[in-house]
């Protein structure tokens, strides 16, 4: 009983912390339209659509102040010491002395904002920072595994050693080294996606998307397949068979999903890369031929003298677009995510 207890603590935990950030931008939206506080956390215990568990955590607080005759920050501190989530259990503590100190609660909602924004911006560029580390070390941990494993065969060859014992040996050191590099980058990713949810998705990362799971069962099945294939050690009389059985085919069944989403997410990485290289002299140049233009029309016609590399494509639609009649607010958006076919059609 105790140990399900703890289990289900720790899974409202996880529900609180999910919701904490929509608690912040509540109560701070119902701070500036109440005057009272009660008021407001008592709107925020009927608030169960847009605050899940952590509603019933207000209706608490403002049960024991029309009930029970609390005064407001007494209660709050009272139930934050039942709530075993740290950033819940904070936010009602700092709330409970602020009422105290006699400080409004709008005001103590907007500097609670504005903090939080400030350290999800924290939180997630050092979360970015790490995990890009870890992968810098998947890719030097994945060389240096591979030239050991050659190596290892090598010398197996050159002292008479079983070679299917040396590369099992050898697979499962590779596959238990990345599979916990792998967990760590997991970890280490923010939360938040890092690639924006909006529909105007480019459509190679909407194939990227859809691929995802497919190729990491295929991952899966292969690298089974590797570890199968390392314990059949009877030859099967056929010399073909046997020249694949060992582990080449399953590397190479293995290496095909990650080669295609590699191919396909290199090709969008180079595209952006490119963008960014002449962005920042496309910006100040087409600045420039505004203030002396007066008209984006005319701004384009100079910059399509220039070269801004990939970009160039995308100043002559919008040229071609303004050429023929389109307004401005409806000329521009969107040139990045359109596929040729729409294109045409615009």
């Amino acid at each position: 009983m105790k140990l399900l207890g703890l289990l289900d603590r720790l899974r409202n935990g996880g529900r609180l912390k999910q919701v904490y950030p929509m608690l912040v931008l509540h109560l701070y939206s119902l701070s500036t339209a109440a005057t009272s506080p009660s008021a407001v956390v008592e709107m925020a215990g009927n608030s169960n659509l847009a605050l899940a568990d952590l509603s019933k955590i207000f209706s608490k607080i403002s049960l024991l102040v029309s009930k029970w005759n609390y005064t407001l920050h007494k209660a709050a501190a009272l139930v934050a010491e039942r709530i075993r989530e740290k950033n819940v259990k904070g936010f009602l503590q700092r709330l409970a002395h602020s009422l105290n100190m006699g400080v409004s609660l709008d005001g103590f909602m907007k500097i609670e904002y504005e903090k939080f924004l400030s350290t999800c911006m924290a939180e997630f560029d050092r979360s970015l920072e790490k995990t890009k580390k870890y992968i810098e070390a998947y890719s030097a941990l994945l060389t240096s595994s591979a030239f050991l494993s050659v190596s290892m065969l090598l010398t197996s060859m050159i002292y008479g050693m079983d070679m299917r014992q040396v590369l099992l040996t050898t697979t499962l050191m590779l596959s238990g080294s990345l599979a916990a590099l792998v967990f760590l980058i997991a970890r280490a990713m923010p939360p938040d996606p890092v690639i924006h949810s909006e529909p105007a998705k480019p459509q190679l990362l909407l194939t990227l998307e859809t691929l995802n799971t497919p190729i990491a069962v295929a991952s899966f099945l292969a690298a089974i397949a590797i570890t199968l294939s390392t314990l059949n050690l009877q030859p099967s009389g056929n010399l073909f068979i046997d020249s694949l059985a060992p582990i080449p085919l399953a590397f190479t069944v293995a290496g095909i999903p990650p080669l295609i989403v590699g191919r396909m997410g290199r090709r969008w990485v180079k595209k952006a890369e490119n963008l960014d290289e002449h962005y920042a002299s496309f910006v100040k140049s087409l600045g420039d031929a505004l203030e002396v233009t007066g008209s984006l029309k005319g701004a384009c016609k100079i910059l399509m003298m220039n070269d801004y590399g990939s970009i160039n494509k995308l100043i002559q639609r919008l040229y071609k677009r303004l050429q023929i009649g389109f307004q401005q607010h409806k000329a521009s958006p969107r040139l990045l995510h359109q596929t040729p076919n729409q294109q045409e059609e615009a």
